[in-house]
Parts: C-alpha cells; structure tokens; sequence
C-alpha cells in the first residue's frame, strides 16, 4: 500500500485507518477508536486518511485522493449568512430571479453601503409597524390609537418607498425623496411604542 511507510511511521497498523483531530470533539474521538481508527496526535501532520478540524486548520491544497476532511474549501461561500447572501444576490442572472423573491433580507453590516441600507429598511419597517397597527386598532374599535401626526408620518415614509420611480422622474425633489425617512420623521417615529400607541 502506498500508504504503508506513513502509517508504520506513526504506529499504525497497516490496515488501520489514521484520523487527526484538532480541538474537542471527545464523541468523535471515541466514535473513530472504537472503530478501529488509529489517532494521529500530530495535528499538522499530513500523514491521514480523514481530518476532523477547524477549516482555518486545513490545507486544500496539498490533499490527496484518498484524503478526506470535515471542511469543503471555501464553504464560508455558502455556510455564512453573508456568503449566501452575496451569492444567491449574484445568482440572479444565472437564475432570473432576484434573491429578494425567495430569501429573507439580509444585511452585510460590515459594509457600510449595507449598514445604511439596514437602517433605511429598519425605518421604513417601523413606518409600515405602525401603520398596520393602526388598521388594526380601527378594526378592532379601539379606544386609543397612534396619533394624527404619527399616522402622517408613518403614511409618508411609506409612500415614498412604494413610489414608482418613473412617475416621479420629472419632479427632482420628489424623485429625490423616494425611499429616504427625513429626520424630522424619524424623531417622531423613533419614539412610538408598538404596543402601545398611548405613551
């Protein structure tokens, strides 16, 4: 076997399996021993049939065929939130629909274009909270609900986000408007209790 001259090297036996483990894992340990699985307790050896670490611990590069780690290289491009976000947003051309159609909004707050676009969406989504609560307490015939400067703001924050760009192009101060929350109206927004419309 070519892999003969490692494994007497190591203190295995020519038909054991050698695996390395970096960290805890004390089941995983116990699962390969009882096994039959020879531990190899040098963690950057290259000398095993299976890897079980961190993928900061792996080297891609230089595994063999036979060769197997717990890692794929590059997984954060799929197992991070951020990975999958960028990519399933770049996917749209490749599968002509936009991520926004099956995935949940995710923000990449490390990157400050995306830390704003994070607050913008917070904003809008307090402007639409209350507006819905609003509809919900007159469904209800509440006593009390948000108040008329509340419920103005809220409607125009909300207006702006639904906007067709198109019908507004030919006016620049309302084309420029769309989407934004002015301070004026976050100040007043920011203070509204969601559960309670009374303080």
């Amino acid at each position: 076997s070519r892999n003969l001259p490692r494994k007497q090297r190591n203190g295995a036996t020519s038909d054991q399996k050698v695996f390395i483990c970096c960290g805890g894992y004390p089941d995983f340990k116990a699962a390969m021993l009882r096994r039959g699985w020879f531990q190899n307790e040098d963690k950057d050896s290259r000398h095993f049939d299976l890897k079980w670490a961190m993928a900061s611990n792996m080297d891609h590069d230089h595994l063999q065929d036979f060769q197997a780690v717990n890692h794929f290289d590059r997984n954060r491009e799929i197992t991070t939130k951020v990975g999958l976000t960028r990519n399933l947003r770049a996917s749209a051309w490749h599968s002509g629909k936009e991520a926004s159609e099956f995935y949940p909004r995710a923000f990449d707050l490390y990157d400050p274009g995306e830390r704003a676009e994070f607050v913008l969406d917070f904003k809008h989504s307090k402007a639409e909270a209350i507006l819905h609560g609003f509809v919900e307490d007159l469904s209800f015939g509440a006593d009390v609900t948000f108040s008329h400067d509340v419920i103005s703001a809220a409607l125009k924050i909300c207006m702006r986000t639904v906007t067709d760009p198109e019908e507004v192009m030919d006016c620049s101060p309302m084309a420029e408007d769309l989407g934004s929350v002015p301070n004026k109206e976050w100040d007043l927004l920011s203070k509204v209790n969601l559960d309670d419309p009374a303080k």
